[in-house]
């Protein structure tokens, strides 16, 4: 995989991404300070720079706070028989990062908000893939939207290359594609 591949299967929580989209803020408070200056003076540094400073670093300090409960959540997990894969899942009303583990007959989803979630492909009605989860639009993602009979909406997204080995899986553990 190039390094452009293994980017696209990252989240914003993990350590390199957050790098890059803290040096894009920094780059883009210093093109807006260039820009104001001719018509503001002084009072562009504290209108562009520190503006886009201060924002990046609330949201990096966010998403680092979510990095770390990540990797504390993916050390606890003891699945040696499934494929694990990290993603950002939604059961009923609650959206969270986390893991999802497809094992032989079963799915589970593992969020860093609430319960586990069990899910036997025989109750899997329906599978839907998509770029968005519920009307949030994730770049080089892909969402499984999942109808199960007991459960709520439940959907999870994961990077493309996991996504294409587990849509085939999905399929065949009863689901259709819808």
């Amino acid at each position: 995989m190039s390094n452009i591949e293994l980017l696209r299967e990252q989240w914003l929580w993990n350590r390199e991404v957050r790098s890059i989209f803290l040096f894009i803020v920094f780059l883009s408070g210093v093109i807006c300070t260039l820009f104001l200056y001719s018509s503001m003076g002084p009072n562009a540094i504290a209108a562009g720079f520190l503006t886009f400073i201060l924002i990046g670093t609330i949201i990096g300090c966010i998403y680092g706070y979510v990095g770390k409960k990540v990797l504390k959540l993916k050390k606890s997990l003891d699945y040696p028989d499934g494929e694990i894969g990290e993603g950002l899942m939604q059961i009923g009303n609650i959206q969270s990062p986390g893991f999802i583990i497809m094992n032989e007959n079963e799915l589970v989803l593992v969020p860093l908000v609430g319960n586990r979630l069990f899910i036997p492909f025989s109750d899997i009605q329906s599978v839907r893939e998509t770029w968005n989860m519920y009307g949030k639009g994730f770049l080089w993602k892909r969402t499984f939207l999942i109808s199960a009979p007991q459960n709520r909406r439940i959907a999870f997204a994961l990077g493309p290359s996991l996504a294409n080995r587990w849509r085939i899986r999905l399929l065949r553990g009863g689901g259709q594609h819808v």
